[in-house]
């Protein structure tokens, strides 16, 4: 039997398909394999994209809510402030008014001069809360409120605030009977100012 030269071309070319033929099936299959991770890995990766973005679309959202809390935050802070200073602000003033009440009635002011007494230390000075030996009182001109009070009502200003002293003696009722005079005189006037300015001109009072 003669064996031609195409014979011999087939034979070789079924024997090295029958050897490669397990090699060829081997290589597709992982061909397949790495064609699904690849698409897998491109799916994860786009779930992976997608969920950042819906992850800084909530974290937008989030930031969103945290300045509406800090801004309605501030808002109460405020009101709150407020609402502290004008309490802090309205008690300093009771402090003040009934520091420099007491103050005026220890220094024998007479009861008909004590709101032109008021009046006419608050038109020249400034009273202020500070503290004293860590007590919260009432200063003037950096003393405490009592202080201030017996040094101007024994000066010139306020020496004529005060109430003079009950006498019965016929003399002295004369002089009382005058005294009431001025008093009805100095204590003219229509409004706390004009009263004010009415009895500063009677007694001539300084501005101290």
């Amino acid at each position: 039997m003669t064996i031609t030269e195409e014979d011999l071309k087939k034979a070789v070319d079924e024997a090295v398909d029958k050897a490669t033929k397990g090699l060829k099936e081997k290589n597709a299959e992982l061909l397949g394999k790495l064609k699904e991770e690849k698409e897998t890995r491109e799916a994860s990766e786009e779930a992976k994209r997608i969920a950042e973005e819906e992850a800084a679309n909530k974290s937008g959202d989030i930031e969103k809510i945290k300045q509406q809390l800090e801004a309605k935050h501030k808002r109460e802070l405020d009101t709150a402030s407020d609402k502290a200073t004008k309490a802090e602000a309205r008690l300093n003033q009771v402090l003040i008014d009934n520091g420099l009440t007491d103050a005026l009635i220890k220094a024998k002011i007479a009861p008909q001069f004590l709101e032109m007494a008021k009046d006419h230390i608050k038109a020249r000075h400034t009273p202020e809360i500070g503290e004293v030996d860590g007590a919260v009182t009432a200063l003037i001109g950096g003393k405490a409120i009592g202080e201030f009070i017996t040094e101007w009502s024994q000066g010139d200003s306020g020496k004529h605030f005060i109430a003079a002293p009950t006498n019965g003696g016929g003399g002295s009722n004369g002089s009382n009977s005058q005294g009431k005079a001025q008093t009805a005189t100095a204590n003219m006037g229509g409004t706390r100012e004009e009263r004010t300015a009415a009895i500063a001109q009677k007694f001539q009072l300084s501005d101290k």
